[in-house]
């Protein structure tokens, strides 16, 4: 559905309901299946961390971005005019890519998890959590690109965009304080990444995200 589509009465429904979607595939679902695999003894809760032990999931997924994407959806509803095809497939577009970079630099990184147990070797838990930081991205690059476009001059940029750098800014911290005791590899290896995708590629699909055994 266009936002243009969407009825003013609706708008409030419409945050509230971003809000709550944020809240349940960004921590709740992954909280639910983290105590469960807990409760099972599933040996993955032994080996890997996962999403309870960190910050920026507790915290961040589950308040932060929240608010975060609740002040961008209001924005958005309310200058949903000035949103096109071009404007979404743009968003999309350069939110794959950034979703794209930070899972090269969390494998090149060798920053394994319950959804990468093994560096470039993502499972089902992996695959929706790209799918999540997919649409996440996407649609706050969406809002910023909207910003852009309807402010015409510094003084005309919204509160909303306060709230959303602020925002982001502490998630970003929380993601740090995660993984500060890591060497992150800001600039991944091209030729590795090459290598690892045609790896993959030779393999079943199903095999390269672990929901298929190898």
């Amino acid at each position: 559905m266009r936002l243009a589509n969407i009825p003013e009465r609706n708008t409030r429904i419409l945050v509230i309901g971003t809000g709550i979607a944020t809240l349940v595939f960004g921590l709740l679902l992954g909280a639910l299946l983290n105590l469960y695999l807990v409760a099972t003894g599933d040996p993955m809760v032994q080996q890997t961390r996962t999403i309870l032990s960190y910050r920026s999931a507790i915290l961040g997924d589950g308040l932060v971005l929240p608010v975060v994407n609740m002040a961008a959806t209001s924005y958005l509803a309310r200058e949903r005019r000035y949103i096109g095809r071009n404007l979404v497939l743009t968003a999309l577009l350069l939110g794959a890519a950034l979703t794209f970079y930070v899972h090269a630099m969390q494998a090149a990184s060798e920053l394994v998890n319950w959804g990468m147990p093994t560096p470039w070797h993502w499972n089902g838990v992996g695959l929706l959590h790209a799918v999540y930081m997919l649409a996440v991205v996407s649609w706050l690059l969406l809002f910023l690109l909207t910003v852009v476009k309807v402010a015409d001059r510094p003084t005309a940029v919204p509160r909303e965009a306060g709230i959303v750098l602020v925002g982001v800014v502490v998630f970003l911290f929380l993601l740090r304080l995660d993984y500060r005791s890591s060497e992150l590899q800001w600039r991944p290896s091209v030729a590795t990444i090459r290598a690892e995708l045609a790896e993959l590629a030779r393999g079943s699909p199903l095999e390269a995200i672990g929901i298929a055994p190898r």
